[in-house]
Protein backbone atom coordinates (compact mmCIF):
# COMPACT_ATOMS: atom_id res chain seq x y z
CA UNK A 1 0.00 0.00 0.00
CA UNK A 2 1.23 3.16 -1.00
CA UNK A 3 2.54 6.09 1.37
CA UNK A 4 -0.13 9.18 0.98
CA UNK A 5 1.48 12.34 -0.23
CA UNK A 6 -0.23 14.38 2.78
CA UNK A 7 1.93 12.25 4.85
CA UNK A 8 4.70 12.41 3.44
CA UNK A 9 4.44 16.32 3.67
CA UNK A 10 3.74 15.85 6.92
CA UNK A 11 6.65 14.11 7.83
CA UNK A 12 9.05 15.93 5.58
CA UNK A 13 7.69 18.77 7.53
CA UNK A 14 8.26 18.02 10.86
CA UNK A 15 12.20 16.62 9.55
CA UNK A 16 12.92 19.82 8.20
CA UNK A 17 11.61 21.86 11.37
CA UNK A 18 13.99 19.62 13.87
CA UNK A 19 17.12 20.03 11.68
CA UNK A 20 16.39 23.80 11.67
CA UNK A 21 16.08 24.15 15.56
CA UNK A 22 19.27 21.78 15.97
CA UNK A 23 20.97 24.07 13.49
CA UNK A 24 19.96 26.90 15.45
CA UNK A 25 21.13 25.59 18.59
CA UNK A 26 24.57 24.66 17.54
CA UNK A 27 24.82 28.44 16.56
CA UNK A 28 24.23 29.55 19.99
CA UNK A 29 28.05 29.21 21.10
CA UNK A 30 29.44 31.09 24.22
CA UNK A 31 31.21 33.77 23.73
CA UNK A 32 32.28 34.33 27.37
CA UNK A 33 34.70 33.26 29.72
CA UNK A 34 34.63 32.81 33.82
CA UNK A 35 37.29 34.07 36.85
CA UNK A 36 37.11 32.09 39.87
CA UNK A 37 39.28 31.50 42.56
CA UNK A 38 39.82 31.97 46.37
CA UNK A 39 41.07 34.79 48.83
CA UNK A 40 43.41 33.86 51.41
CA UNK A 41 45.90 35.52 54.50
CA UNK A 42 49.44 35.13 54.94
CA UNK A 43 48.32 32.29 57.14
CA UNK A 44 46.13 30.42 54.52
CA UNK A 45 42.95 31.55 56.22
CA UNK A 46 40.07 32.28 54.38
CA UNK A 47 39.22 35.86 53.70
CA UNK A 48 35.06 36.36 53.68
CA UNK A 49 34.08 39.30 51.90
CA UNK A 50 36.97 40.40 49.85
CA UNK A 51 36.06 42.38 47.25
CA UNK A 52 37.06 40.68 43.49
CA UNK A 53 36.69 43.14 40.53
CA UNK A 54 37.53 42.03 36.99
CA UNK A 55 37.87 45.12 34.46
CA UNK A 56 38.00 44.38 30.74
CA UNK A 57 40.95 46.77 29.57
CA UNK A 58 39.44 47.27 26.03
CA UNK A 59 36.12 48.13 26.73
CA UNK A 60 36.22 49.62 30.68
CA UNK A 61 33.37 46.94 31.27
CA UNK A 62 33.54 46.39 35.10
CA UNK A 63 32.17 43.33 37.86
CA UNK A 64 32.67 43.25 41.19
CA UNK A 65 31.83 40.33 43.82
CA UNK A 66 32.56 39.65 47.23
CA UNK A 67 34.36 36.39 48.33
CA UNK A 68 32.20 33.63 50.23
CA UNK A 69 32.67 32.35 53.32
CA UNK A 70 35.60 30.14 52.19
CA UNK A 71 37.58 33.06 50.17
CA UNK A 72 35.68 31.89 47.09
CA UNK A 73 34.85 33.85 44.51
CA UNK A 74 32.87 33.41 40.88
CA UNK A 75 32.76 35.85 38.19
CA UNK A 76 30.69 34.91 35.02
CA UNK A 77 30.09 35.60 31.47
CA UNK A 78 32.61 37.99 31.02
CA UNK A 79 33.26 39.26 27.49
CA UNK A 80 36.92 37.75 26.17
CA UNK A 81 39.14 40.12 26.28
CA UNK A 82 42.09 41.80 28.49
CA UNK A 83 41.25 41.94 32.43
CA UNK A 84 42.63 43.47 35.28
CA UNK A 85 41.52 41.69 38.11
CA UNK A 86 41.88 43.71 41.94
CA UNK A 87 40.67 41.94 45.44
CA UNK A 88 40.62 44.47 48.05
CA UNK A 89 39.76 43.75 51.49
CA UNK A 90 40.57 46.13 54.67
CA UNK A 91 43.48 45.73 56.95
CA UNK A 92 44.92 44.11 53.72
CA UNK A 93 46.79 45.86 50.95
CA UNK A 94 45.29 45.60 47.44
CA UNK A 95 46.39 42.82 44.94
CA UNK A 96 46.24 43.30 41.53
CA UNK A 97 46.78 41.27 38.29
CA UNK A 98 47.09 43.39 35.53
CA UNK A 99 46.64 41.78 31.55
CA UNK A 100 45.14 38.53 31.75
CA UNK A 101 43.43 36.89 28.83
CA UNK A 102 40.29 35.44 29.30
CA UNK A 103 39.56 33.19 26.22
CA UNK A 104 36.44 31.70 24.81
CA UNK A 105 34.32 29.10 27.20
CA UNK A 106 37.00 29.03 29.47
CA UNK A 107 37.51 29.32 33.26
CA UNK A 108 40.23 31.10 34.67
CA UNK A 109 41.53 30.37 38.23
CA UNK A 110 43.13 33.17 40.19
CA UNK A 111 44.24 32.50 43.53
CA UNK A 112 45.38 35.89 45.65
CA UNK A 113 46.89 35.77 49.15
CA UNK A 114 46.88 39.51 50.96
CA UNK A 115 49.45 40.86 52.51
CA UNK A 116 48.54 42.66 56.16
CA UNK A 117 48.75 45.89 55.30
CA UNK A 118 47.23 49.62 54.98
CA UNK A 119 44.76 49.61 52.17
CA UNK A 120 46.77 52.38 50.09
CA UNK A 121 49.50 49.41 49.40
CA UNK A 122 48.83 47.89 46.36
CA UNK A 123 50.51 44.09 45.75
CA UNK A 124 51.54 43.90 41.76
CA UNK A 125 51.79 39.87 40.49
CA UNK A 126 53.32 39.50 37.59
CA UNK A 127 52.58 36.00 36.80
CA UNK A 128 51.30 33.93 33.94
CA UNK A 129 47.69 31.75 34.31
CA UNK A 130 48.58 28.02 34.39
CA UNK A 131 47.91 26.31 31.18
CA UNK A 132 46.13 23.21 32.95
CA UNK A 133 43.00 23.77 34.21
CA UNK A 134 42.38 22.00 37.46
CA UNK A 135 38.72 22.46 37.59
CA UNK A 136 37.98 20.90 34.61
CA UNK A 137 41.21 19.08 33.76
CA UNK A 138 42.07 20.40 30.59
CA UNK A 139 44.93 21.90 28.98
CA UNK A 140 45.07 24.82 27.18
CA UNK A 141 47.77 25.82 24.35
CA UNK A 142 48.57 29.48 24.68
CA UNK A 143 49.14 31.14 20.62
CA UNK A 144 50.76 34.09 21.23
CA UNK A 145 52.34 36.46 18.12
Amino acid sequence: MPIPIAYRCIVGSLLLATICTLSCLVAAQVTTGTFLGTVHDPANASVQGASVTATNLQTGLSRSVMSGSEGEYIINLLPVGKYLVRVEHSGFRTEERPSVELQINTRLRLDFVLQVGRVSEKVDVKESAPLLDTDTAEIRRSHRE
